[in-house]
Parts: C-alpha cells; sequence; structure tokens
C-alpha cells in the first residue's frame, strides 16, 4: 500500500480491535444519545397534548362557565315576573274579596 506503514500481524489486529471498538462505542453512544432524543420528544408531545388539553379545558369551562351565568340571568329574569305575576294576582285576589265584601254589604242592606 502506497503512503501506508507496513505492521506487523498482531499490531494490525491490535489496531483493527481498537477501531472497531471505538466504533462499537460511537454506535452505542449514538443509540443512547437517540433513546434520550426519542424519549425527550415524547415527553415533550406530552406535555403539549396536556398543555392544550388544559387549554381545551379551560376554553370549555370559559364556555360553561358563560352558559351558567346567561341561564342565571334567564332564571332571575323569569324568578322577576313570576313574582311580578303572583304579586298581581294577590292584588286581584284583594280586590275580588273587597268586591265580594261590598256586595254581600249591599245585598244585606237590600234584604
Amino acid at each position: 500500500y502506497e503512503g501506508e506503514e507496513l505492521l506487523d500481524p498482531a499490531e494490525r489486529a491490535a489496531r483493527t480491535e481498537a477501531a472497531l471498538q471505538a466504533h462499537y462505542l460511537y454506535v452505542e453512544l449514538k443509540n443512547e444519545v437517540r433513546a434520550v432524543s426519542e424519549r425527550a420528544d415524547a415527553a415533550e408531545a406530552r406535555l403539549r397534548k396536556e398543555s392544550h388539553g388544559r387549554l381545551l379545558g379551560e376554553s370549555r369551562v370559559r364556555e360553561l362557565e358563560r352558559n351558567l351565568a346567561s341561564e342565571r340571568v334567564k332564571r332571575e329574569k323569569l324568578e322577576a315576573k313570576l313574582d311580578r305575576e303572583h304579586e298581581a294576582r294577590v292584588r286581584s285576589d284583594r280586590q275580588l274579596e273587597t268586591y265580594d265584601q261590598e256586595v254581600a254589604t249591599l245585598l244585606a242592606k237590600l234584604n
């Protein structure tokens, strides 16, 4: 081989073994880095999903709170209307009682 020094077989075997060991170590480290990277990516994906879920949840909670507030307003308006109608009915009943008493008084006077 041009430019290469000649090595005895034992030295050549030792260098080849060292190169193989270095290559295996490189492959192991690369696999570890890939595994760590995959775990980090999975953790980041979970975090994004949880965060997205929280945002959706918060959005849903805000929507439900708005709906609840709207329903409360409707309920309060209905309660106020019922109260007004009840008061009007009570006044009307009192007026009828008064009228009935006046009619009874007049009938008693006529008899």
